[in-house]
């Protein structure tokens, strides 16, 4: 089976961390018609009514961690050049021919294993290359919930616990970024699971079975599948839990409650910085699991306080500076101001130079005429007489 018809077949994969409700996500898919396969892990205790997890994939997923020299448990992002690595390894054409046996017996196909996260990047490229449509359910529960059930399972710290959930849920929001999906509240679902599966049935274009859905909850759903619950409240006041998975898991809840969107750039942003953040701590840390690069990281960290030191001092000098450059600022508007005061009151006193200057020119203008003029000349006698009247004080 070369190239499957996409009407034919289509593929949800549950995209989850660990103990934070993959299960009962995978069974719940057979309420919109698709199967597990006949190939499923056994019923363990910490798991009694089954993993809905494929034997062969779990086993394919393992081989290809250990050839990369990780694990289900390391606390780690798993780069996606190391990733692609596979695609020119036997494990490709392995992987292929896994789904496409699948696809064939079941051509509506759920598969469910937290390793996929880790492995998606490969898995992307195998299900293009059966040409199948795929879509995505990605599972949310509390850190410390997450955490407790696998101190109680494998003995895990919590701390540990809470950083692997980081690394789990990061990644798959990183590597589903673009795909069909929709993001699920795993205590919500226990809560309330009418109105969860109907956001799945929307979000993801599957019509469900209402008498399966009435035999999902009849029969399969209930409270005691969650062995550890941890409310918010909780979640804030655990010391083990970093801030970072606090924002993230409260981040999820409200796009799971529909008060956000999943693909929209507020979301999209702040999940891509927390990666980003997440990958630096990750760096850090594999450096400090050596003595001397822990040497070095803590003459680093002195240098880092004193140059700390250095900026406050310099903003100080900044913050002086501006204001120092504000005060001046003012200064040169009010000698602008000054200056537009004073070229006004040049403006005036030449206007009112020009209207003096054309008066004085236009009156000795007029006394030239009359000077001239023939009754000036006539009247000379009589002014001379007058004029000697004035001196004589006769008149």
């Amino acid at each position: 089976m070369n190239h499957i018809n996409m009407d034919d077949t289509s593929l949800v994969v549950i995209l989850g961390m660990h103990r934070s409700g993959t299960s009962v996500l995978a069974r719940c898919m057979e309420i919109f018609g698709f199967s597990l396969g006949n190939r499923l892990m056994p019923a363990q205790a910490d798991n009694p009514k089954g993993f809905f997890e494929d034997e062969e994939i779990v086993d394919l997923n393992n081989e290809m961690l250990v050839s990369m020299g990780s694990s289900w448990d390391k606390i780690s992002i798993i780069h996606e050049d190391e990733v692609r690595s596979l695609h020119d390894t036997e494990f490709f054409s392995r992987a292929v021919h896994l789904i496409e046996k699948r696809l064939q017996s079941f051509p509506r196909f759920a598969v469910k294993d937290p390793r996929f996260v880790l492995l998606l990047p490969f898995w992307k490229k195998v299900l293009a290359s059966c040409n199948v449509p795929v879509k995505y359910v990605l599972p949310v529960r509390n850190p410390t919930s997450v955490a407790a059930s696998l101190k109680k399972r494998n003995g895990m710290e919590l701390g540990q616990g809470i950083q692997l959930w980081l690394a789990y849920v990061l990644a798959s929001f990183r590597y589903s970024d673009g795909e069909t999906r929709v993001v699920v509240d795993y205590d919500a679902l226990l809560e309330d699971s009418s109105r969860e599966i109907s956001r799945i049935s929307s979000a993801l274009h599957l019509p469900l079975d209402e008498e399966k859905l009435h035999l999902f909850q009849e029969e399969f759903l209930d409270h005691s599948l969650r062995h550890t619950a941890v409310d918010l409240q909780s979640l804030r006041e655990n010391l083990e839990c970093p801030e970072m998975a606090g924002d993230l898991y409260q981040l999820l809840l409200k796009v799971a409650a529909d008060e956000l969107i999943l693909e929209s750039p507020e979301v999209k942003d702040r999940i891509a910085a927390l990666i980003k953040e997440f990958m630096w701590q990750e760096i850090y840390h594999r450096l400090a699991e050596n003595q001397t690069t822990r040497d070095a990281l803590q003459l680093m960290q002195e240098k880092n306080k004193n140059l700390e030191l250095l900026l406050e001092i310099a903003v100080t000098e900044k913050e002086a500076l501006e204001k120092e450059n504000i005060a001046l600022m003012e200064q040169l508007d009010t000698a602008h101001e000054q200056m537009e005061i004073l070229r006004k009151q040049v403006e005036m006193v030449s206007l009112e130079r020009d209207r003096i200057t054309g008066a004085l020119e236009r009156a000795t203008q007029r006394y030239k005429t009359i000077e001239g003029s023939t009754i000036w000349t006539m009247t000379s006698p009589v002014r001379k007489i007058m004029d000697r009247l004035k001196k004589s004080r006769l008149i």
